[in-house]
């Protein structure tokens, strides 16, 4: 019998943005390369729990926006059943902008949206 995993807690969309270095006061750094990945504590651990064989089910709320609809379809394709995820209508997902830079320096700009800290019991199926 397969193991299980209820998962509830931070679920966000990191927007990585590699630079040659952080941009001073009043200052600037090109950009190297950007990529959107699926993040935050909770659903970093249903993907490992995931890939370890585990039955994973996510709990959570997402905005309906690009963001959030982005989010649902990386858990799924990642084997996590996405199911008890509500969804806030015209809701903004949880994302991040996470500044990286050689020798690892970054810095995080996080935008908490209106849909993660508002979920309530009965919206869960």
């Amino acid at each position: 019998m397969r193991k299980k995993l209820l998962s509830l807690g931070a679920i966000a969309m990191d927007i990585v943005l590699n630079s040659h270095d952080l941009p001073k006061d009043d200052g600037f750094a090109l950009i190297q390369s950007e990529k959107m990945l699926p993040g935050g504590s909770a659903s970093n651990v249903s993907v490992c729990a995931a890939h370890l064989g585990m039955d994973v089910y996510q709990t959570g709320k997402v905005g309906d926006d690009e963001t959030g609809r982005e989010f649902l379809r990386t858990l799924k394709d990642d084997g996590v059943n996405e199911r008890y995820v509500a969804v806030k209508k015209n809701g903004t997902t949880l994302h991040t902008y996470i500044i990286t830079a050689p020798g690892g320096k970054h810095c995080i700009f996080a935008n908490p949206g209106d849909s993660v800290w508002a979920l309530e019991p009965e919206e869960l199926p």
